[in-house]
């Protein structure tokens, strides 16, 4: 299974970007983030886009995705994650996009930026999900049923792509970067 992270041309993702670049995130390189199921289902994706947490295919994701990178998830056997991701997938499957989650980072951001505070962020809705927010759910999950934490300590609500992408490059015993 791997973490696809995608640094989009379009305007949301070059917003995304943007923003992100704030002390607490860092560099703001990517703006949306997915996972491709290995082995066997090698073309399988699945991800939290304008039409929801949806499956998706490979080939369709990158004619229109720029991919900044992929890793590899080390550490596990990959037919134990991929029974605890599709369980997650059955759960999840077909919830909206989180908007409200989009529109509170901007603002938690532009918060922080004018007091160097930061907030929770209040438009996320719970049942719903952002991009980075439901494979950040689907790694906690992992970890309660594993006791192995990919992804560190975060709000849901408020994890970014460049934290997960941070997460996989700090952790090479978890995460392998992908160069094809």
């Amino acid at each position: 299974m791997q973490i696809v992270l995608t640094a989009d041309p379009n305007l949301i993702g070059r917003l995304i970007r943007w923003f992100t670049k704030i002390s607490w995130v860092g560099k703001g390189r990517v703006s949306h983030v997915a996972l491709r199921y290995g082995r066997e289902e090698s073309n399988w994706m699945i991800e939290a886009n304008e039409r929801g947490f949806v499956p998706n295919w490979w080939t369709y994701f990158v004619k229109k995705r720029h991919v900044y990178a992929k890793f590899e998830v080390l550490g596990i056997d990959e037919s134990l994650l991929e029974k605890i991701v599709d369980e997650q997938i059955d759960v999840l499957i077909n919830r909206p996009y989180d908007y409200g989650n989009l529109i509170g980072f901007a603002l938690t951001i532009l918060w922080y930026k004018l007091t160097g505070k930061r907030t929770k962020n209040f438009l996320a809705f719970p049942r719903l999900f952002a991009c980075s927010e439901i494979v950040y759910r689907i790694f906690t999950e992992v970890k309660n049923q594993t006791g192995i934490d990919y992804l560190g300590d975060y709000d849901p609500e408020q994890i970014f792509p460049e934290q997960i992408l941070q997460e996989c490059e700090n952790k090479p015993g978890l995460f392998r970067l992908v160069t094809n």
